[in-house]
């Protein structure tokens, strides 16, 4: 009978060990699965605070691409597209606009250009001429010279 006590209590001995080795391979995995919830808690901290700043550099960006385009708009409160006019070799563009000021009525002098330039349109072998002003004050003298001019040739 002892031997049959040796061997139950060698069996309940291995089941234990068996158990308890179970137990920490439960705690292990317990111990890891809380340190990746923490982690994970950690990151969503982190990602909310990344979205947070996102939408505040979005609304900034939004205000400063509003704010350059005021910007170009208010830069070209002086200018003046001019379509039309036939390109010519060798041209001077100043001499053009003068012009163009004599035939509507509104003598523009060269001292009140700043600029005047080509750029290309979207049609092929097109141009029109962008004349800068240096005040808004002689461009709006030729616009309403042209305005009149218009309205009388009407």
């Amino acid at each position: 009978m002892k031997k049959e006590m040796n061997y139950a209590n060698d069996a309940l001995k291995k089941k234990l060990d068996e158990v308890v080795k179970s137990m920490k391979f439960m705690n292990t995995t317990f111990e890891e699965l809380r340190e990746a919830k923490e982690e994970l808690e950690i990151l969503k901290k982190a990602r909310e605070a990344l979205k947070a700043g996102k939408e505040g550099l979005t609304q900034s960006l939004a205000k400063a691409q509003k704010e350059i385009t005021e910007l170009k708009q208010y830069s070209r409160k002086n200018n003046i597209e001019i379509k039309g006019i036939p390109q010519l070799k060798d041209e001077f563009l100043t001499e053009v606009v003068q012009k163009i000021g004599d035939k509507v009525g509104g003598k523009v002098q060269p001292s009140v250009i700043d600029v005047v330039h080509r750029v290309r349109t979207k049609e092929r072998g097109s141009t029109n001429v962008i004349v800068r002003f240096v005040s808004r004050r002689a461009r709006e003298k030729l616009v309403q010279a042209a305005k009149k001019k218009k309205a009388v040739d009407r």
